[in-house]
């Protein structure tokens, strides 16, 4: 199976057209089977980011659960900016960056959950993006516990927030490029967008029947043990119980 990254990288020259002003949206799991990191297969290939972006957590995932990521670092001289900061605002990208490019590249390991924040990060990046000359590249992944099995509630008009960011179950079967998809038509966005799609997904399978290796995505997902029980698991944190965040076994 051949997931969206592994084709931009046999691909990248007929994607991205010539002096393009890129942006990525990434985190430290945007590897492929060699664990090459998208940032590095881009430079190999003389494709270099203006900016990159990181979801919540940052970009090398070390920051806990709803920890403000404010400060700007650099990855090998490319700024960093972050996406999730103190307040609502920071969930979307400057407008003075949106001003600077035409492309933005999508990375972003999903868990196949509607409150796992990352497909969220994406959707509102399409959101302000919506009329201007940008086009997104998302590069698929499979969804990890698989594109099949539906449950859970939507999200009522209302109630809409960043674990609730479009009306979809909890656990709701798609990939991340089909939510971009799903979430441009809902929202009637004006947003360029293609999606690099997988070779050799198929809808019934997890994970771990695609790859023998598991990069924790946040740090509190280390195991597609924990991705199948985060639709439900995460539901203990309206309450006053702990889900296990900080243990060896979260949600668990």
């Amino acid at each position: 199976m051949k997931t969206g990254l592994d084709r931009l990288e046999s691909e990248i020259h007929r994607l991205i057209a010539k002096k393009s002003r890129i942006a990525l949206l990434c985190n430290q799991a945007s590897v492929n089977r060699k664990f090459e990191h998208i940032i590095d297969i881009l430079l190999k290939n003389g494709v270099r980011p203006e900016y990159i972006f990181s979801p919540e957590h940052g970009l090398y995932g070390v920051f806990q659960d709803m920890i403000n990521v404010v400060s700007q670092n650099k990855y090998r001289g490319i700024p960093v900016v972050s996406l999730y900061g103190k307040n609502f605002e920071s969930l979307y990208p400057p407008d003075n960056i949106l001003e600077k490019i035409n492309y933005v590249i999508v990375d972003l390991p999903d868990i196949g959950t509607r409150f796992y924040t990352f497909a969220a990060t994406m959707l509102l990046f399409m959101k302000k993006a919506s009329g201007r000359e940008i086009k997104f590249l998302i590069c698929d992944r499979p969804n990890p516990i698989g594109g099949i099995k539906i449950e859970g509630n939507g999200v009522k008009e209302g109630f809409r927030s960043f674990v609730g960011i479009t009306d979809v179950p909890v656990r709701h079967s798609l990939t991340i490029g089909e939510i971009a998809r799903y979430f441009q038509y809902c929202e009637k966005l004006n947003t360029r967008i293609e999606i690099i799609e997988m070779k050799g997904y198929s809808r019934d399978k997890f994970y771990d029947d695609y790859f023998d290796f598991f990069i924790p995505p946040s740090p509190n997902m280390p195991s597609l043990n924990t991705a199948l029980v985060y639709p439900m698991g995460c539901l203990f944190e309206g309450t006053n119980l702990s889900e296990g965040r900080g243990t060896t076994r979260p949600f668990e």
